[in-house]
């Protein structure tokens, strides 16, 4: 119910000014999310579409005509559904944009801290990324900027005013910058730091993008002059590596 009147108005602009700015073979794929139901949490297109094609802008217009936000999510459940959407195919970036306040109120157990990992671990293994713009007035952060972070997506704010074509396009802008960020999708059997550190958090590296610090906690084994650390990986499909030395 959070997401009637105001918030799913401005979901649909969102939603509209991505389908227009978006690349002539970019394909997306329209859901709502609501309780665990096929007939509530849905793809409105049908699968992937053309970002230009008709499928789209029904789609744009049935969330304005049609839809309507009442009840509670099982956001979990939506999230696990649309993603097994997501075909995998080589050179085509994944992204995941979710418009709304990130709540589950409907899902069958609450959304944890250690189910956000299961499900953050699960996206980045597929490198799907999460992307999300809050729209509400109760913002669930710790889901939005959670599964953000675990699959090298980001929460991006928007300007409050999406009623010109100029403001949309600048939203949608902002948008297609951070999805064209680089991102190295670290591979734990290969990234591995200096005998001089003991011990890291997160054991496992989230995904690292280019436009953003990643916060890493360590202890050393004993004093060291530098810290170093090879971290290995995919970047844009492609293997990478990245081999950072920090002084002390």
């Amino acid at each position: 119910a959070s997401q009637a009147g105001v918030a799913l108005e401005r979901a649909r602009q969102i939603l509209a000014a991505v389908a227009k700015n978006a690349g002539p073979d970019d394909r997306i794929d329209v859901w709502t999310a609501n309780i665990d139901h096929k007939d509530a949490t849905r793809s409105l297109t049908n699968g992937f579409q053309p970002a230009g094609g008709e499928a789209v802008r029904a789609a744009v217009s049935r969330l304005g005509d049609a839809e309507y936000g009442a009840g509670a999510v099982d956001l979990k459940a939506a999230l696990d559904q649309a993603v097994a959407r997501f075909e995998g195919a080589a050179g085509r970036q994944q992204v995941l944009l979710y418009l709304g306040d990130g709540e589950s109120a409907a899902s069958a157990a609450p959304v944890t801290e250690a189910v956000r990992l299961d499900l953050g671990g699960r996206m980045a293994d597929r490198e799907v990324q999460f992307f999300a713009v809050p729209i509400g007035t109760k913002i669930h952060a710790y889901n939005l900027h959670g599964l953000a972070t675990l699959t090298g997506g980001t929460v991006v704010r928007v300007t409050e005013d999406l009623n010109t074509d100029r403001s949309r396009g600048d939203a949608a802008a902002l948008l297609r910058a951070s999805f064209d960020a680089p991102v190295l999708y670290p591979d734990a059997r290969t990234t591995k730091f200096g005998p001089e550190v003991a011990e890291v958090y997160p054991t496992r590296l989230p995904p690292l993008r280019a436009d953003r610090a990643t916060l890493v906690l360590g202890r050393l084994a004993a004093d060291a002059p530098s810290l170093t650390a090879a971290v290995a990986g995919r970047a844009a499909g492609k293997k990478a590596t990245v081999p950072p030395a920090e002084r002390l």
